[in-house]
């Protein structure tokens, strides 16, 4: 139970700090703000990349029962304004 959640925390504050890392190499800081890093490490972690490489860890990440309802209603509802979603 202990290894699960030190795993679990070592994997958020990866996902916190290494997007900061990779934005303060000369190189990326000069083409890139950090929010565009954070966002190509977010894509990263979705289903495009992560899914596909590591499925094991993508499922440990985002277990299906947590998302079941968002893909039921699909990608649309997500978007639209509140009160407008069935």
């Amino acid at each position: 139970m202990h290894s699960a959640r030190l795993a679990l925390l070592l994997i958020a504050l990866a996902l916190v700090l290494l997007p900061w890392l990779v934005w303060r190499l000369p190189a990326v800081r000069a083409v890139a703000p950090l929010a565009v890093v954070r966002i190509l490490a977010g894509v990263l972690l979705g289903p495009s990349a992560l899914g596909r490489v590591a499925p094991d860890w993508y499922a440990a990440l985002f277990p299906p029962r947590r998302w079941a309802g968002s893909r039921r209603r699909g990608w649309c509802s997500a978007c639209s304004a509140p009160g407008s979603a069935p």
